[in-house]
């Protein structure tokens, strides 16, 4: 009777450990890394503008968030295992195959890295910037004097906002305003009654193209007496739309200084200053042979009278022919240890091994960088290109990503990716 009533308590606890087991009160083994997935974009595609990026991560228990990378640089971390996102991709236009990798962190901290998806970016046809960028205040012709309002206006356009908008008056740069509207206060009060300023406006997009605005010309209304003949400049070599090389004289002719002679004229370069001549001819000499083959320049030139007067010259366009072709190859870079798909044993490297790779370009390399699972760890500028990887906080039997970035003395930017798994 009492082994009946024995066998009759086991059966009883056996049945409630049983049932509290299925209802999931007793804490599930983790079995390993979230699986995670990019659904969109495919390895192969070809995409431009904004691309959908969704990333999905399974696991027997919660996956606490996600993070995406594109070539090695986060872009997103989102709870939950799911994540979505719209990248802009127009920043990276370039033709290049750039790399989008996504990790999913369970409850127990363990990181499932995707498989690395490659997509060409495709480039923009051609630059969408408007054409059209005005002074709208002062107006051309007008007098002003004291405190004035200098308002650049910008055709909007929502698939190519402005960076922002450089201010000139007189040839010299005041302000750069990222924020619409385009205001520069200046100050007019202190000068020549007569005297006459030219102000124009460079506006630039995110792509880094920029449109010019014509040149308006104002004349001071104030109480500082002064001459009001003021000089007229003109460039006089080259011409517009000429072909230039090597070593250029850019001269500028002055006339209607009989009574009023000119005390220097300032040189510009695609909007920048280059020199100043105080002598006739006035001539600026102008070095192109180290500017990329077929570009395009734009030159101009403010001439200074003995009173404050000053004028701007006419614009110039100019083509130059040179020797130099423009670096647009990327840098190549090869993953020399580890090398892709290895298995490293953390035990046998005592918990530290060098992550070493070679990059080349005809250019030559200023420095390369280096990310694990993401995450920057170090830069070197000096072949061949390593960092020490330190294990011990990294997790054993999951794949982990390297990711290798070599930047050359023109701003590309060459990249090698792969994964390798640790073992204790």
């Amino acid at each position: 009777m009492e082994n009946r009533g024995l066998k009759f308590l086991l059966l009883l606890t056996l049945t409630f450990f049983t049932a509290i087991v299925a209802t999931g009160c007793v804490d599930q083994t983790d079995q390993g890394p979230p699986v995670t997935t990019i659904l969109s974009p495919t390895s192969g595609d070809v995409v431009r503008g904004n691309v959908p990026v969704i990333v999905t991560a399974v696991d027997e228990k919660n996956v606490q968030f996600i993070r995406v990378f594109v070539d090695g640089v986060q872009v997103l971390e989102q709870e939950g295992d799911q994540a979505t996102f719209n990248w802009d991709t127009a920043p990276i236009a370039d033709n290049r195959n750039h790399h989008v990798v996504a990790y999913a962190v369970d409850d127990d901290d363990n990181i499932g890295p995707s498989a690395i998806t490659s997509v060409q970016v495709f480039a923009q046809v051609s630059d969408t910037l408007p054409q059209l960028v005005t002074v709208q205040n002062p107006l051309n012709a007008q007098s002003v004097g004291g405190l004035v309002n200098v308002a650049i206006g910008v055709d909007p356009d929502i698939n190519n906002p402005i960076d922002s908008v450089a201010i000139f008056i007189d040839g010299e740069k005041v302000v750069t305003d990222v924020t619409f509207p385009y205001i520069y206060e200046w100050d007019a009060s202190n000068l020549v009654n007569g005297s006459s300023h030219t102000i124009f406006g460079i506006a630039y997009d995110r792509f880094g193209f920029n449109v010019t605005s014509s040149v308006t010309s104002v004349t001071i209304a104030s109480d500082n007496p002064g001459n009001i003949t003021a000089p007229i400049a003109v460039i006089e070599n080259p011409i517009e739309n000429q072909t230039v090389s090597g070593l250029v004289n850019v001269v500028t002719h002055v006339s209607n200084v009989e009574f009023n002679p000119v005390d220097s004229v300032r040189f510009f370069i695609d909007g920048a200053y280059r020199g100043t001549s105080t002598t006739f001819p006035f001539t600026y000499q102008w070095e192109t042979s180290n500017l990329p083959n077929n570009s395009r320049h734009t030159i101009f030139s403010v001439a200074y009278d003995q009173l404050g007067f000053n004028v701007s010259a006419n614009f110039i366009n100019v083509t130059v022919a040179s020797n130099v072709i423009p670096d647009t190859d990327v840098p190549v870079v090869e993953l020399i240890f580890p090398v892709a798909g290895n298995i490293i044993s953390k035990s046998a490297f005592n918990n530290t091994i060098n992550v070493v790779a070679n990059a080349r370009d005809d250019f030559g390399i200023t420095n390369v960088e280096f990310y694990i699972d993401g995450v920057l760890m170090g830069t070197d500028s000096d072949p061949l290109y390593e960092i020490q990887w330190d294990l011990t906080n990294y997790v054993v039997d999951i794949d982990h990503s390297i990711f290798v970035r070599a930047f050359d003395p023109s701003g590309n930017v060459g990249v090698v990716m792969g994964t390798i798994r640790l073992v204790p």
